[in-house]
């Protein structure tokens, strides 16, 4: 009997209720609500800068792919490999966020993580914590294997 293998509940509920409504209400405020969702990324965003615009329709889009992804193609297989393919392609995108932060915190922006407020460690534990959650999902931690039994 080949084993196989199920999603754990935590896992499923994570991946396709959060990341789609947090994926998707990001892209939305990146869209409708820009200066609010620049300014709760980082301080370093306000005042918003208009020639930029064209670049957070991209950036929605991202998002928007996201959520469908997730609220959608995972809900749709139960197929390990495709839900490992989609998380750790979603993964790379929690590692950037999270790599990002670093950036900002070097010249010329020199955000320090003195001046850093509740919301902006929110983000950034936020999008780390997320990372470990997929890299977690993509070992196959919390997994239980089962046997398929065989119709005689």
């Amino acid at each position: 009997m080949a084993p196989t293998k199920t999603i754990p509940t935590f896992y499923r509920f994570i991946f396709t209720w959060i990341d789609p409504l947090v994926s998707f209400a990001t892209g939305y405020g990146l869209i409708f609500h820009r200066d609010a969702v620049l300014g709760m990324l980082s301080p370093l965003f306000v005042p918003r800068v208009k020639a930029y615009d064209p670049w957070l329709w991209q950036v929605a889009g991202g998002y928007w792919i996201i959520a469908i992804m997730q609220g959608g193609l995972l809900r749709y297989t139960d197929d390990l490999g495709i839900w490992k393919i989609s998380n750790g392609a979603v993964c790379v995108m929690d590692i950037l966020i999270t790599l990002s932060t670093w950036e900002m915190r070097q010249p010329p922006h020199n955000w320090s993580m003195e001046t850093m407020t509740a919301r902006d460690w929110s983000n950034v534990v936020g999008a780390a914590l997320f990372a470990v959650i997929r890299t977690l999902f993509l070992l196959e931690v919390g997994f239980k294997k089962q046997a398929i039994k065989k119709k005689a």
